[in-house]
């Protein structure tokens, strides 16, 4: 049962004892009033019948004892108690009172009813006999005729009383009555009226809560109805709206996610709104970072001064940050503050790309500008200097084919650095011509070492094969070659007399692995996320004297990914080098 029941309950129950009580009330004093009327109606009649009785006597305490028989023989024909009272309030006989005390009776000429014959009217009073010790009501009327006096009859009021009494006991049981009738009355005048409001309210609150699919179910022609059809109509409007809520938030949530970039939202307050998962990506951040402190979470003094400054500027702010941690990133920042319609303070948006490629790249070809002008200035100065020493100058004919062998050697190392980039060049175009086919890698490395060894056993190094009985690959087998012939080539060129090159070939059910390694010089480890870049070299001067033009494991690192495979180092410096190609074993 709900409160608003039990309310309502009580207060048809309260309304219908009160009516009760007061139409009881009402009926009591009615009662009252017309028992007390025919009551006196009724002692007027026989006082009358008693003044005609004492019509002849003289009221006065002469005749005490003729008066007071006359009182007792009237008293008793009326049924009360009759008083003789003569002009000056003296009593001279009583129906009720022997006569031998009716003298000592106090005198009656102020009672209320005895004093209000004085004007020829008719007195009554209900008050306590001091007499009898009884409650009376008194009628007194004055004398017909010519004699003076008044006669008063009296009866006893507690018989009126008690049919009062017995009235309002009536009245007691007829309210119990009506108190469980109202109640039984209520519950069900409650339970109709309240049902159409409660299935309301469990509707409501069900959709309040989240539970769109419950509805009210009234039918009914009325108000009532009408409410349910609104909240109907407002529960299919509520959940479409969610709908396409929930649907923008997911597509939202997956352009975020697909992002390149990171976004980061903070509030005025520098706490984090939102933030997507390349953020966590770029600063290694881990659990949840909503309603965070930005410059907690992220420890990027930096970041958090453009974010400062476009919150504080309202305008937008660039700038790079350099971070270090998970890995090393070159980041662009773009940060814009905006104010927040309904709480007019400033939220910046920042938007931050991963520019450490683009950096790297700018680098690289800085890099190859300055490196390809250098390697090509070298060869071309020679061959110019050497060429206007000839025009200028008589040379003998000795020293003439020692400049022109100069000037040869030099024009042959430039034709291989054209060569060479022009090479790489098809090749990072995908002009470079390839032919796949079926290549036994175990087979072709064994053909490569084999027409090797007479160049490693010529410089003192030592080449061994270990190879896989069979390692079946689809690619172009010039490719290949070129690529195991430039890594023998490398490793032979930077071991020492006395050292040692393997070559092993290995397969398995997913992959085809081939990796030359030596016993030569090494790599720094700071040089190994470089080697593969165009005319880079650890040693310069070791490489240019070897006739290298720096463009070869560009090109092979090329090549493997042409082909489908991936190539990797491992280097100690003074302890060797290990180049590892791996292809898929599908492929």
């Amino acid at each position: 049962m709900s409160r608003a029941q039990l309310r309502l309950m009580a207060l048809l129950a309260g309304v219908f004892l009160a009516v009760v009580g007061i139409a009881g009330a009402i009926a009591a004093r009615s009662l009252r009033e017309r028992e007390t009327a025919q009551l006196r109606e009724s002692l007027i009649q026989r006082g009358r019948l008693v003044d005609a009785l004492v019509v002849d006597a003289r009221f006065h305490p002469s005749a005490i004892e003729t008066l007071d028989a006359l009182a007792d023989r009237a008293g008793h024909s009326a049924q009360a108690r009759v008083t003789l009272i003569a002009e000056d309030g003296v009593v001279v006989g009583d129906s009720d009172v022997a006569v031998d005390q009716v003298l000592a009776m106090a005198n009656h000429g102020g009672r209320p009813e005895v004093q209000a014959t004085r004007g020829g009217s008719i007195g009554g009073n209900v008050r306590m006999s001091a007499t009898l010790g009884r409650e009376l009501f008194y009628l007194a009327l004055p004398r017909s005729g010519d004699q003076p006096g008044v006669i008063r009859l009296a009866v006893d009021f507690s018989d009126l009383e008690a049919a009062y009494a017995d009235l309002r006991r009536l009245l007691g049981v007829a309210g119990a009555v009506a108190l469980v009738a109202s109640v039984v009355l209520s519950y069900g005048i409650s339970w109709i009226t309240l049902r159409p409001v409660l299935a309301l309210r469990r509707s409501a609150i069900s959709i309040a809560g989240g539970d769109l699919r419950r509805r009210p179910s009234l039918r009914f022609d009325d108000e009532f109805g009408e409410i349910a059809e609104a909240i109907d109509r407002m529960a299919d409007q509520l959940r479409k709206r969610l709908a396409e809520v929930s649907a923008e938030k997911e597509k939202l949530r997956a352009v975020l996610d697909a992002m390149d970039e990171a976004l980061l939202v903070v509030d005025a307050q520098g706490e984090i709104l939102l933030a997507n998962p390349r953020l966590r990506d770029f600063f290694g951040i881990e659990g949840e970072v909503e309603g965070r402190n930005a410059l907690e979470v992220i420890r990027h003094p930096q970041l958090d001064e453009l974010i400062s400054q476009a919150g504080s500027d309202g305008a937008g702010v660039s700038g790079e940050i350099e971070v270090s941690h998970p890995t090393v990133r070159i980041l662009h920042v773009r940060a814009v503050g905006y104010a927040e319609p309904e709480h007019s303070r400033v939220e910046v948006v920042a938007v931050l790309h991963d520019a450490t490629e683009l950096v790297r790249l700018e680098r690289v070809r800085r890099d190859f500008v300055a490196n390809a002008s250098h390697e090509l200035r070298t060869p071309l100065t020679a061959i110019r200097g050497f060429t206007e020493t000839l025009l200028s100058n008589p040379v003998d004919e000795e020293n003439r084919r020692t400049y022109l062998e100069t000037i040869d050697r030099h024009a042959r190392r430039l034709t291989r650095l054209v060569e060479d980039l022009m090479q790489l060049s098809r090749i990072e175009s995908q002009a470079f011509p390839s032919q796949a086919a079926d290549v036994d890698l175990a087979s072709l490395a064994h053909t490569l070492v084999e027409d090797a060894r007479p160049r490693f056993d010529a410089k003192g190094v030592k080449l061994v094969q270990r190879s896989a009985a069979h390692a079946p690959l689809r690619a172009d087998p010039h490719v290949l070659e070129r690529v195991l012939t430039n890594l023998l080539d490398n490793a032979l060129s930077y071991t020492e007399p006395g050292g040692r090159v393997e070559v092993e070939v290995d397969a398995d059910d997913r992959w085809i692995r081939a990796a030359v390694r030596d016993s030569g010089i090494g790599i720094p480890e700071a040089d190994l996320d470089r080697i593969f870049e165009r005319f880079y070299r650890v040693d310069r001067a070791r490489s240019r004297a070897l006739g290298g033009t720096g463009l070869g494991l560009s090109i092979v690192k090329h090549l493997v990914q042409e082909s489908g495979g991936e190539i990797s180092v491992e280097s100690r410096l003074g302890e060797g080098s290990t180049f590892t190609l791996t292809w898929p074993a599908s492929s």
